[in-house]
């Protein structure tokens, strides 16, 4: 995972990074990985903006979680933080319309629930995709933590308080500060 940003760091201060004494194999591997990165996040950024549209449409809060906030807010370019899927969070009491509305946008549960009605208490996300060219995952979490002891060390309410919202008409930005 780290090949997007070597490439990147080499070709951009070659001098300081020494790019002389790299092979110059694995340098276009790397480059080639960089590409595919790019244009995969492209994709799913797409896909994002057309999910947190929906969102918004219905007023439900959104939190961008892992590679989707990190790959706009930290790394020099989105194309260098390598992303599987899309992860998302939704405050726990607009989690049904939440779900509800990113199917509407074409996406299905793959991994649908186990236990039927415990997914509730013992998971923390729903696990959805949408089929086409370019499949896409997305993570619908309505908590950090996946058990109960968890979620009263570290109250939602809190959090909910203290976080920065995706915000849809922002789409060039990661998120909305407050």
């Amino acid at each position: 995972g780290v090949a997007e940003m070597a490439y990147y760091l080499l070709r951009s201060e070659p001098d300081r990074y020494q790019r002389a004494e790299f092979n110059p194999q694995v340098f276009q591997s790397w480059a080639d990985q960089e590409a595919v990165t790019a244009v995969r996040n492209a994709i799913l950024f797409k896909q994002l903006d057309r999910v947190l549209q929906a969102l918004e449409e219905i007023d439900v809060p959104v939190v961008l979680l892992k590679g989707a906030d990190l790959a706009r807010s930290v790394y020099p370019q989105p194309g260098l933080r390598s992303m599987g899927d899309l992860d998302l969070l939704v405050p726990r009491s607009r989690y049904a319309e939440a779900l509800a509305q990113v199917k509407s946008q074409g996406y299905e549960e793959f991994h649908p629930e186990a236990s039927l009605r415990l997914d509730g208490l013992l998971s923390h996300n729903a696990h959805l995709r949408k089929a086409g060219p370019t499949s896409t995952v997305l993570e619908l979490h309505w908590t950090l933590v996946g058990t109960p002891a968890f979620r009263y060390a570290a109250p939602a309410e809190w959090f909910w308080e203290h976080v920065e919202l995706a915000m849809a008409a922002d789409r060039g930005q990661a998120a909305a500060r407050r």
